[in-house]
């Protein structure tokens, strides 16, 4: 049976494959443009947060361009909206949260059978995140939701839904059509707010309730002219957000168990040191127990016996340094290069369908977000990546292309010693188009809170923060127009990392000696039976009697990881850069 929300789109499975590829092709975007305004304007000057609501949203959504939640240049697109039913001090109905001055905005009431609890439906605006990373954009704002999804895990919430339909999700929220910038909404949290009872947990009726009541106050403003690449971004969206119906309601998996939790701060990049195998293994299980089904969690490892790793204790899945090969994959980020570690998570072939490109994007930025708690309590220095191009580590380990691609990864590696430069200044020409790389997630539910009107984070750096005063404030996007990385300011310390003149060949901005060619290696147990020799003068092993595909990975997978590969796959040579970011 059809939903009443279910809807049949133009364009297809066909456009939706034409959309996921060119995201994860090695196209440059376009120029910025204007990124509209940091948080919709609503009506009224808005109501202060009730207690028993201000440790979930301060602790999970609140601040400037520092929040508890990473985003891909720290353009923070996730927008939260309250359904608030009959328990606590707030009266029943919808609310818009403002995370910067920490505010609601009353919406419209609640329907008379108005279930218990808070169910928090989160939104994003793509405008702010295309702005900047054009058609890389669309699957950066599926991260930013699983790294929401994470914080209000770690905050308190207690389940919450990733497979309903887009339009029943909006008409829940209020959203209307054609009012100001359109929102699209991706998943929905519920809290279980004071006074509700064991039983009063929600269900496949909770939504549709919602969604009877009628659209809510839109938001002050007009919708400015959207340039193509966003009307595409919306097309994409409408399509990856259509679901189940109602959808499903299901507790948070993968929860750390950790008092107190630790801080959640993106370090500076110039991490390096190889984490031990126990932190990587703890790393490995909390990001499986995490994700989701169809994607496989692995870690490339550096130095002296450079490897790739899976779990779910960690095993050698392939010999050889990945790590420059990373480097370029990620927009070119070279500082990848010299990190002890990356955790990866890859799947969601080119042919996936909608739900499933939601489902994996969604799910991998929430696995992140725990992974990262998990491994900065073992003392580890982390740090999000998003935007992967050309990222086929399924055929760089033995598999057919086109069927496992990187999704998500979390730079792992030791602090640097106190006083210890950690990279040379970046040049002043802004930071990659499509890196992906987050904001600085900020403190936890286990910190004192911050003194009235200031982000969650001001005052935890040397210096004072530009994003102290929360009212108003520069865009998302100023620091990038004027050269800066999106964090640029938020501590003290330069940039890090020199962005790679054009032109220059990738081999010559990675780690020195990092493309040299290795030897033959596989995994215990089993000899290795050599391989055709890659473009790099590379080795690569496969099982017996199968051809391997040809990479230029710098890895020799083990034999007998993965399935005889139908076809080679070579990556096309990509300029390489980097972004700096503030120290933990």
């Amino acid at each position: 049976m059809t939903h009443a929300y279910t809807r049949q789109r133009p364009g297809g499975s066909t456009g939706l494959r034409d959309a996921l590829a060119l995201a994860r092709s090695g196209r440059e975007p376009g120029a910025d443009f204007a990124a509209g305004t940091a948080v919709a304007s609503w009506p009224g000057d808005g109501i202060a947060v009730p207690a028993e609501l201000d440790p979930l949203v301060r602790n999970a959504l609140a601040g400037g361009r520092l929040r508890p939640a990473a985003s891909a240049g720290a353009l923070h697109p996730v927008n939260a909206h309250l359904l608030v039913g009959p328990t606590g001090t707030l009266p029943p109905g919808r609310y818009a949260y403002d995370p910067v001055a920490h505010r609601l905005h009353a919406r419209g009431g609640a329907p008379a059978d108005a279930p218990a609890g808070v169910v928090i439906v989160l939104t994003v605006t793509a405008r702010r995140t295309v702005s900047h990373y054009g058609h890389r954009a669309w699957p950066l704002l599926l991260l930013d939701t699983g790294h929401v999804l994470a914080a209000l895990a770690l905050a308190g919430a207690g389940a919450f839904c990733e497979d309903a339909d887009g339009e029943l999700l909006g008409a829940a929220a209020g959203l209307t059509r054609h009012a100001g910038e359109p929102e699209h909404a991706v998943a929905a949290v519920w809290f279980s707010g004071a006074g509700a009872g064991a039983g009063d947990r929600p269900d496949g009726r909770t939504l549709p309730r919602w969604a009877a009541c009628g659209p809510g106050t839109p938001a002050l403003g007009r919708r400015l002219s959207p340039p193509a690449v966003l009307r595409d971004a919306w097309e994409v969206l409408a399509e990856v957000t259509s679901g189940r119906g109602e959808g499903s309601w299901r507790g948070f998996p993968g929860l750390p168990s950790l008092h107190p939790l630790p801080w959640r701060r993106s370090a500076a990049p110039g991490f390096g040191g190889v984490p031990g195998r126990t932190a990587l293994g703890g790393v490995l299980r909390t990001a499986e127990e995490a994700g989701p089904e169809g994607v496989r969690w692995c870690v490339a490892v550096g130095g002296p016996d450079a490897a790739v790793l899976t779990g779910p204790r960690p095993r050698v899945a392939a010999t050889g340094d990945a790590r420059p090969t990373l480097a370029r994959w990620a927009a070119g980020q070279t500082w990848l290069g010299e990190a002890g570690a990356v955790l990866l998570a890859h799947g969601c072939p080119d042919d996936a369908s909608p739900l499933e490109i939601r489902h994996a994007h969604v799910r991998a930025g929430y696995a992140v977000g725990l992974a990262q708690v998990r491994a900065q309590a073992a003392g580890l220095a982390t740090r999000p990546v998003g935007s992967w191009q050309n990222a086929d580590l399924g055929a760089a380990l033995g598999e057919p292309p086109g069927r496992s691609s990187v999704l998500h990864a979390l730079a792992l590696g030791r602090h640097p010693a106190p006083g210890r430069a950690k990279a040379p200044a970046r040049a002043a020409s802004g930071p990659p188009k499509g890196s992906g790389t987050p904001s600085e997630p900020a403190r936890p539910s286990t910190f004192r809170q911050p003194p009235a009107g200031l982000s969650p984070e001001a005052g935890t750096s040397a210096g004072p923060s530009p994003e102290a005063v929360t009212p108003a404030g520069p865009r998302p996007e100023a620091a990038t127009r004027a050269g800066l990385s999106p964090e640029a300011g938020a501590s003290a310390g330069p940039p890090a990392v020199a962005v790679t003149p054009a032109g220059l060949s990738p081999k010559a901005a990675t780690t020195s000696g990092a493309d040299r060619p290795r030897g033959v290696r596989a995994g215990p147990g089993t000899p290795a039976r050599p391989g055709p020799v890659g473009p790099a003068g590379l080795t690569l092993t496969g099982p017996a009697g199968r051809t391997p595909a040809v990479v230029d990975t710098g890895l020799t997978p083990a034999v007998g990881t993965g399935p005889a590969p139908t076809a080679s796959a070579r990556l096309a040579p990509t300029v390489v850069s980097a972004e700096g970011a503030p120290p933990s």
